[in-house]
């Protein structure tokens, strides 16, 4: 996910003023990020099974959608992976095509490690 904010009305800061717009602006934005992960399933994982060569496929299928729903996910070169879903509920997660556990997902930030 990319998000741009305009923080105040000139489009480029000039370089010494930046990191107090940023501040004054911190209540709102940290409130605003607050907002936005409520509303989505987001999770941070990494994997004990591989070793960093490896290019890994994630897949989590949501179990309740018709049709079937699938989300996809790669691990990075450290083992780790980020994603964001739309919506909660209980998903299959499969690693490069095999299954790997059900698990219920919920709205917020979660961690899930896949040993």
């Amino acid at each position: 996910i990319h998000m741009l904010a305009e923080l105040n009305c000139d489009k480029f800061v000039d370089e010494k003023e930046l990191k107090q717009v940023i501040l004054d602006n911190q209540p709102a934005i940290i409130g605003y990020l607050d907002y936005v992960t409520a509303k989505t399933v987001n999770i941070n994982g990494y994997s004990e099974l591989v070793n960093n060569d490896a290019n890994i496929g994630l897949e989590f299928r949501r179990k309740d959608s018709n049709p079937v729903e699938s989300h996809y996910a790669t691990l990075n070169s450290k083992a780790e992976f980020h994603k964001a879903l739309k919506y909660e509920g209980e998903y299959e997660i499969y690693i490069d095509g095999q299954f790997w556990k059900t698990k219920f997902l919920k709205y917020g930030l979660q961690s899930i490690i896949l040993n």
